[in-house]
């Protein structure tokens, strides 16, 4: 059966001299991986230079159901960015995020709602200007709730915050994983953000490195499997 179907590219890793490996989430149907000839021809119907982290691709290939890694038939590019790529800054956001992505987006994280939630927020980015250098604290924040692991917002105004119960409470936990303070404040903030009014929020660059380790430490309580990111160290130095 032929499939077509639009693809957020999350990795490309060069496989042999004229194979790359990639990896990537369809709208409607979830996680998918393929392998790709590097062909330099010029009227190839797949083109594999395409194929790079956060692309927005519309894919046809032939599904195979003991086959691990598909081989595109066809592919174009459905959603062009105009700065995601080309800026400094949003190009670490990208690759971070795009290796976060990897990492926990499953087979069952499939269906529109939550493609539309990435590529809705992919393009804000995109056209944004200025007053995104929160964007990545947000944008993880409400990934937690297409995961299954969105923190309870029924209590933020309780003092502490709880990591490992993902809720709100009136006093310390018995373990080490829990903020309060001005850190359980920073979380109740970015539950209630969006996208247009995060830019008021002010943090320096060690407060943003602080909530963004924060989070990770989040994930990793409720996805085990997370590993360190690469893209991590990167990220950490951008924005002043």
């Amino acid at each position: 059966m032929i499939i077509d179907d639009e693809i957020l590219i999350f990795h490309a890793l060069r496989y042999s001299d004229d194979q790359l490996i990639v990896e990537g989430l369809a709208r409607n149907y979830g996680r998918v991986s393929f392998v790709v000839r590097i062909s330099h021809a010029p009227r190839a119907k797949v083109r594999h230079v395409i194929f790079q982290p956060m692309a927005v691709l519309e894919v046809q290939w032939e599904e195979k159901p003991r086959a691990k890694l598909m081989r595109p038939i066809a592919a174009r590019v459905s959603q062009p960015w105009s700065s995601l790529h080309t800026s400094p800054i949003k190009a670490a956001i990208t690759l971070f995020l795009a290796e976060f992505l990897l990492q926990v987006c499953r087979h069952e994280q499939s269906g529109e709602l939550f493609f539309d939630y990435l590529l809705h927020s992919l393009t804000w980015l995109d056209t944004a200007e200025e007053g995104f250098a929160n964007f990545h604290l947000l944008f993880l924040m409400r990934l937690a709730q297409f995961l299954g692991i969105a923190p309870n917002t029924s209590d933020t105004g309780l003092p502490f915050f709880d990591l490992m119960a993902a809720e709100f409470v009136s006093r310390a936990p018995a373990h080490a994983y829990y903020i309060y303070g001005d850190e359980a404040r920073a979380f109740e903030q970015l539950l209630r953000m969006n996208f247009s009014t995060m830019h008021l929020f002010q943090l320096t660059r060690t407060q943003r490195n602080r909530i963004l380790e924060l989070i990770l430490t989040y994930y990793r309580l409720h996805i085990p499997s997370l590993p360190e990111l690469k893209s991590w160290e990167v990220l950490r130095e951008i924005f002043t």
